[in-house]
């Protein structure tokens, strides 16, 4: 019974070392990739406190419905762009770039090497103060059963544009768009 115990508290001492260390590694890793998921929390947090109104104009199989939204929470509406920041930690090499100067402002291009690879492409343009002028996306998923491809698009200045198209082998396929404007 006593090796039993000391088995469990020894597990115990060793265990809390080693995640407080993985936690260290996680932070002190620089960014591989441009910040996309810092950008986003700060476009939130810039929006929330200018108490911005949206209109939102939704199109579902060819259904059409728009909508004026107030008080609008911009952390959560802006979540499915800073779900497909790359940089984590497996997929640190995952994903080549690509940079081009054009005029004052700076292209980025980052493809994912793996097919396998929900985000596909991220396209950025910076501009020659740094800050980011528009975001272009493109996730994929595919197995035997199921299908999605999104196209997302956001200018910090005007809003943001989200198509895509979804099936379900045998069951639905469905497509839709999402065009905010603020």
């Amino acid at each position: 019974m006593k090796t039993k115990h000391r088995l469990l508290l020894i597990s115990l001492l060793f265990s809390f070392p080693c995640c407080k260390n993985v936690e260290d590694k996680k932070q002190l890793l620089p960014l591989r990739y441009y910040d996309l998921k810092g950008f986003m929390e700060l476009q939130a947090q810039k929006y929330n406190s200018q108490h911005l109104t949206i209109d939102k104009f939704i199109e579902k199989d060819g259904k059409k419905e728009s909508k004026t939204i107030k008080n609008v929470d911009w952390k959560k509406e802006l979540e499915i762009f800073e779900e497909t920041d790359i940089n984590r930690p497996g997929w640190r090499n995952s994903y080549s770039g690509d940079t081009l100067k054009v005029g004052d402002y700076l292209l980025i291009h980052y493809k994912a090497k793996e097919q396998q690879l929900p985000v596909r492409e991220i396209m950025l343009t910076i501009s020659s103060d740094g800050s980011c002028r528009d975001v272009s996306i493109e996730k994929e998923t595919k197995n035997f059963f199921h299908t999605s491809f999104q196209q997302l698009y956001f200018n910090p200045d005007s809003g943001y544009r989200i198509k895509g198209r979804q099936q379900v082998r045998f069951i639905f396929e469905t497509t839709y768009s999402v065009r905010c404007k603020m």
